[in-house]
């Protein structure tokens, strides 16, 4: 009867610690460009570990200060190294970990005729071109950096629309607020509408070194949730559809 009763209480005690597991939840504070590409990682990962993930979709920057000043996140998904490397530098977050490398494009609507990329920015048909805040997203830090490399910056001055992310670029150009935007390649992939886009150069721009860290901070956010996520961004599952969305692999 003693072994029957242990047996059963042992049982029991998986039972809450599975149940536990399926009950996990993981705020995920995410880079504006990688929201598509996030939305399929965290349906695969949901459905094969259990753990419920809500995502927060800003610039990186923003994402940088709400964390810093304690916002209720798990683990950070930054478009760049740089955010996640100072948080870390702070205490705040674990070593991050570079998941990939960013592809910056130029999009236009179909009417939009696309040349050269400088003769395509200066085109009369142009007249809004739409770029993410430089300072705080780092596909607009790229993306000026492009401007500046080509030697138009200043003769752009009066088309160039600043957005807050990647995001809120998106936005513009899907609702024809503007002609063209610097954008991620995710937004080609996900885009349900024609477009023309042209890939920029990579040696145009700094290279975009996509990182994610685990915040240091229990709350509900337990170390096995944040450490099964860290551990699956790295998996060729994971890989596979980040390969998708234009994220080349880091080496």
């Amino acid at each position: 009867m003693k072994l029957l009763v242990i047996t059963l209480l042992s049982v029991s005690l998986f039972s809450c610690s599975d149940l536990a597991v399926e009950k996990q939840k993981l705020n995920i504070a995410v880079a504006a460009n990688m929201k598509v590409a996030m939305d399929s990682i965290v349906q695969v990962f949901s459905a094969k570990t259990g753990v419920e993930c809500k995502l927060y979709t800003n610039a990186s920057g923003t994402l940088c200060s709400q964390i810093e000043q304690g916002a209720p996140y798990g683990v950070f998904v930054s478009a760049d190294h740089g955010y996640p490397k100072y948080l870390f530098e702070k205490g705040i977050v674990a070593q991050p970990e570079v998941y990939g490398l960013g592809t910056l494009v130029l999009v236009a609507h179909p009417e939009i005729k696309m040349n050269a990329l400088n003769q395509t920015l200066l085109s009369p048909e142009v007249k809004k071109i739409a770029i993410a805040f430089p300072d705080n997203a780092p596909y607009g830090k790229a993306g000026d950096e492009v401007l500046t490399n080509l030697g138009v910056r200043q003769d752009l001055e009066e088309k160039v629309v600043i957005g807050e992310s990647i995001g809120q670029v998106n936005q513009l150009f899907a609702s024809n607020a503007v002609d063209v935007a610097f954008t991620s390649y995710s937004f080609v992939k996900s885009y349900h509408k024609p477009l023309n886009y042209i890939v920029i150069d990579k040696k145009m721009y700094s290279e975009i070194e996509q990182s994610a860290a685990p915040i240091i901070s229990e709350g509900n956010h337990t170390k096995v949730s944040r450490e099964k996520f860290m551990n699956f961004l790295a998996t060729e599952e994971c890989q596979n559809i980040l390969d998708f969305y234009g994220y080349s692999q880091y080496e």
